[in-house]
C-alpha cells in the first residue's frame, strides 16, 4: 500500500480507517522512528531490544488500525439495521460502541508505550538522532490524545447496565495511557 492509498482509504466514507485509525498509524510512524533510533545507536546498551521492543509495538498498531476500522463497521451495521425494536436497536448499539472503543484503548495504551521508548531514545540514542526522537514523542503523544477522544466519542453516554463497569473500565484505561504519556514526555525535558 503506498501512502496514497493509504490517504485515500483514511478520506473514504465509513466504515473504514478514522480517527483512532489514524492514531494508531501515527504511532506506528512514530515506532519506526524509535526502532531507527535503536538500530544506529551503537553505543547504547539498550538500543537494539528498545529497537525490537518498537518494532513490535508498530507491527500492533497497525494491527490495531485495521481492528479499529472493522469494529466500527459493525456499529455501522447496528444503526443500519432494520426491524429492530427501539430497546433492541439500542442494546446492540451499546454493545457494538462498547466493543469498538476496545482497540482505540488498545491503541492509546501501545501508544503511550511508544512515548516512553521514544523518551528513552532521547535520552541514551544517538546524540545526532535526537530531533527524530522528539518527533517520534510528539507524534506518540498526539496519538495517545487521538485515541482517548475517539474513545470519548465512540462510549454510549449512558450505557446500558450490563455495560456501565465496562465502559468505566475503558475510560479508566485511556485516562492511564494519558497519563504515563504525559509523565514520559515530562521525563525528558
Amino acid at each position: 500500500m503506498t501512502f496514497d492509498d493509504l490517504r485515500a482509504q483514511l478520506a473514504a466514507p465509513a466504515p473504514s480507517l478514522a480517527g483512532a485509525s489514524a492514531a494508531a498509524l501515527t504511532a506506528a510512524m512514530a515506532a519506526a522512528l524509535v526502532t531507527m533510533i535503536g538500530r544506529a545507536s551503537r553505543d547504547w546498551q539498550q538500543g537494539e531490544q528498545t529497537a525490537r521492543d518498537a518494532s513490535d509495538l508498530g507491527d500492533r498498531l497497525v494491527a490495531l488500525a485495521a481492528e479499529d476500522a472493522y469494529v466500527f463497521g459493525r456499529v455501522l451495521e447496528v444503526i443500519r439495521a432494520s426491524g429492530l425494536s427501539d430497546t433492541e436497536r439500542n442494546e446492540r448499539l451499546d454493545q457494538a460502541l462498547l466493543d469498538a472503543s476496545e482497540p482505540a484503548v488498545a491503541i492509546a495504551e501501545a501508544a503511550a508505550d511508544v512515548v516512553q521508548l521514544a523518551t528513552q531514545a532521547e535520552a541514551y540514542g544517538k546524540p545526532s538522532m535526537k530531533a527524530d526522537a522528539a518527533a517520534a514523542s510528539t507524534l506518540a503523544r498526539t496519538a495517545v490524545t487521538c485515541a482517548a477522544l475517539a474513545i470519548e466519542a465512540n462510549l454510549p453516554p449512558s450505557p446500558q447496565p450490563s455495560g456501565e463497569v465496562r465502559a468505566a473500565s475503558l475510560r479508566q484505561r485511556a485516562r492511564r495511557a494519558t497519563t504515563r504519556a504525559q509523565i514520559a514526555a515530562r521525563s525528558s525535558a
